[in-house]
Order: structure tokens, then C-alpha cells, then sequence
């Protein structure tokens, strides 16, 4: 009798539990979506747009160039792009 209440009492823990785990997650901003961000930089974004001091990476300014692709990052699927602040002074 005691191992039958024991096994009962286990079976609803754990059905509890795997209901609370199963439950929906929220976004840490406690948005209740599905939206997917983009990181829209990488580790040399900030060289675009000064040609004098980085040639190689052209005269558009980063933002320009994720403007430019916007329809594509839509495209893509992305919701959301997450830009890092303009720097206040030039590089």
C-alpha cells in the first residue's frame, strides 16, 4: 500500500513537472512572439566608410550597407537587426 502511494506521488511530481517545463518560454525582454534578431555587425563593421584609414573595406558606412539589405535580411526571415550605437567621434 505505502509503495503504491510512494509511485503516486511520484508520477504526479513529475507529470507537474514536465507540465511547467513544457510551458511556453518568454523572450527576456517578456515579449510573447516568435521574432528572430539579427546581430547586424561583425568584429571589422567598424572600418566601413573610412577609406582613408581602411581602403579595403570601401566608403559605405556599415548602417548603409544593412540598410541596403534589408529586403534580403527580410528575405531571411529576420524580424528584428540589432545595430551597436554610431560611434560619436570618427575612428
Amino acid at each position: 500500500m505505502k509503495r503504491s502511494v510512494l509511485l503516486s506521488v511520484v508520477v504526479i511530481f513529475a507529470l507537474l513537472l514536465a507540465a511547467l517545463l513544457h510551458s511556453q518560454a518568454f523572450a527576456q525582454a517578456g515579449f510573447e512572439d516568435d521574432r528572430v534578431m539579427l546581430q547586424g555587425f561583425y568584429w571589422e563593421s567598424y572600418r566601413h566608410g573610412y577609406p582613408e584609414r581602411f581602403p579595403a573595406f570601401g566608403d559605405k558606412k556599415w548602417y548603409e550597407l544593412v540598410q541596403q539589405q534589408a529586403a534580403a535580411i527580410q528575405d531571411g526571415r529576420f524580424d528584428l537587426v540589432w545595430l551597436p550605437p554610431r560611434p560619436t567621434r570618427a575612428i
